[in-house]
């Protein structure tokens, strides 16, 4: 039986079916609002991290170029109170336990390197070997840093030491030292100037006085070979037209005396120029060994580990110092006095020899340092180009030598079959 249409029913708004659907549109609003919302966060998230890289990258290049620096290393620190944190980051900090120990050692290790006392450095080392090894050192190391150099020992104690403090004990710490510090570092740049003025005057009197005495050397050898020369020619005419055979047997005699006194003035200007043509090519390989040795990297520059092993013996960084220590030697002194008293350098040549071999420190960057190895190199490498026109005879004889001694080497070798 069909039932009647209520067309009432169809007039009346299905408010529930209404209300379902408002929801379900506020809720994919409400959804894509918060996607959204995730969407910036990740976006100024990310823009966090990167900021914070570059700030850490920017704060690490900032306490490379300050580290060896007090001065440096205070601006930087107050300037920007994250230095201390990050620089603790850097040294290996991980708690403030592991901090207070770091500071504790650095405390009794610098007052055991005011007293000079080696013992008592010794014992401090020891006492403190927990925290030394937390960041990878040894008493054995503190040792060995504390008798090749002391003083880049104390001021790595003074930065390990300024670097476990807290920001708040940091600044007090530098208010009460700041007026002590100007003083003492005025007195010891001071000192400092006084002592470099002192070592280069007197290396530069020294050069200049055994250049003088090598220079009059050779001028009186000058003299003794021109006076045999010109007494063989005279001898030589003499003989031409003497008959007398007594006559002729006393010229003769007289000939070979002029002749000996001329080989041996030769030998001995020889003698002067191979030695100097020598030590400014061991110079010379001696710039070339640095500049490649595989310590130059962790010699020159900037180096942040506090326990470098920069002056522990038998590292490589080691071995470059001691090749930079040699190169600065009495011999590299004695050197440019020879090449000076042979007239092949000049005295501002010399002055300037001199100022790149002083200034040749751990403190340097890698490229100055080269730039000091390249003007050493080639200062010498023209100073022999102008020894070998000066002594034309010398310098082919030498370079004949030479060669047959290389050769004679050779035969000698050939003859065990190698």
């Amino acid at each position: 039986m069909l039932q009647p249409i209520n067309y009432y029913n169809a007039l009346i708004p299905d408010y529930r079916k209404e209300a379902l659907m408002e929801t379900q549109n506020r809720l994919g609003q409400a959804q894509l609002s918060g996607l959204n919302m995730q969407n910036m966060q990740m976006q100024q998230q990310m823009q966090d991290q990167q900021l914070q890289r570059q700030q850490q990258q920017s704060l690490n290049q900032q306490i490379s170029q300050a580290w060896g620096n007090p001065q440096a290393m205070n601006a930087l620190m107050a300037k920007n109170p994250q230095a201390v944190d990050y620089l603790q980051k850097m040294m290996g900090v991980q708690n403030d336990n592991h901090r207070m120990a770091l500071g504790n050692a650095a405390r009794d290790l610098g007052m055991a390197m005011q007293s000079g006392n080696p013992q008592a450095i010794a014992q401090a080392a020891t006492h403190h070997s927990g925290a030394l090894s937390s960041i990878g050192s040894s008493p054995q190391e503190i040792m060995q840093m504390a008798m090749n150099d002391p003083q880049t020992l104390n001021q790595t104690i003074e930065a390990v030491r300024m670097g476990t403090l807290s920001p708040n004990e940091y600044y007090g710490v530098q208010d009460k030292q700041q007026g002590r510090e100007i003083d003492r570092g005025r007195l010891a740049e001071s000192m400092r100037s006084n002592r470099a003025s002192e070592v280069l005057q007197s290396r530069g009197q020294d050069i200049q006085v055994r250049g003088q005495d090598i220079s009059a050397e050779n001028a009186r050898l000058d003299r003794e070979i021109k006076k045999a020369e010109f007494a063989q020619k005279s001898i030589d005419r003499q003989l031409a037209s003497e008959t007398n055979q007594i006559k002729r047997d006393d010229l003769l005699m007289k000939q070979q005396e002029a002749q000996k006194k001329a080989s041996e003035a030769k030998a001995d200007r020889y003698d002067n120029y191979a030695a100097a043509y020598e030590a400014s090519q061991r110079s010379i390989d001696a710039a070339d060994r640095i500049m490649n040795s595989p310590g130059f990297t962790g010699y020159f520059g900037t180096n942040i580990n506090p326990f470098s092993s920069r002056w522990i013996p038998g590292t490589d960084a080691a071995d470059t110092q001691a090749q930079v220590e040699t190169l600065g030697s009495q011999i590299f002194l004695s050197m440019v006095s020879q090449m000076k008293g042979m007239g092949a350098l000049s005295n501002a040549e010399g002055a300037k020899l001199q100022a790149a071999i002083g200034s040749l420190s751990s403190s340097m960057s890698e490229k100055e340092a080269k730039r000091s190895l390249s003007e050493i190199k080639n200062t010498l490498t023209q100073a022999q180009d102008r020894l070998n026109s000066k002594y034309k005879d010398e310098s082919a004889l030498y370079s004949s030598n030479q060669a047959e001694s290389t050769k004679g080497s050779h035969n000698y070798s050939s003859l065990w079959g190698d």
